[in-house]
């Protein structure tokens, strides 16, 4: 439990750290390879973010930046219009490809929000906005899906329900908030 909340009050420093914290942030790092066994996918996920730093992007205002840069929508627009309104923006729905990514986006969002997985070409042909292989990559859907529920569920969300934010599939004529990222 004490690791738990540790970490999300670690990612929250992550979002506002400058280049001048990144000597705190390696005593941090520090003090988590002491840590026991179990949380070694923690620390994994960490030496990624430390060895990628360097390599951030600059984001534009309004953009927040975590290895890529990201913007939350303040309107809501169904799947089709919310990825639309990412291209415009030369941007694409958010793609969760890494445990690091989603624990973060699990920590800041308390709503429903969509990303870029859907399998509307083809059912059960999972595919995400930017081409990344989704049989290779992670998963983190919430137990039962996704489930097509009344053959009608073609887009993702992430998902908040029982104090967890996970993936949930939906109908993509849903109105909800998005997350763009570039």
């Amino acid at each position: 439990m004490f690791f738990e909340m540790f970490f999300g009050m670690f990612f929250e420093m992550v979002f506002e750290m400058d280049h001048e914290q990144k000597k705190e942030m390696e005593t941090v790092h520090i003090i988590l390879r002491t840590m026991n066994a179990s949380q070694q996918t923690y620390i994994a996920s960490l030496d990624s973010w430390m060895q990628n730093s360097s390599k951030r992007q600059n984001c534009n205002n309004g953009w927040e930046c975590f290895q890529r840069c990201y913007t939350f929508s303040n309107d809501s627009k169904n799947w089709n219009d919310a990825r639309h309104a990412c291209e415009e923006d030369n941007s694409h729905l958010i793609v969760i490809d890494s445990k690091l990514e989603q624990d973060v986006f699990s920590q800041i969002t308390t709503s429903h929000y969509w990303i870029g997985l859907t399998d509307q070409q083809q059912e059960g042909i999972w595919q995400w906005v930017d081409g990344t292989s989704y049989d290779d990559g992670v998963k983190f859907w919430h137990t039962g899906n996704p489930d097509d529920y009344h053959n009608n569920e073609d887009c993702i969300e992430l998902y908040h329900h029982d104090g967890k934010t996970l993936w949930n599939d939906s109908n993509c004529n849903r109105r909800q908030k998005w997350i763009c990222e570039k």
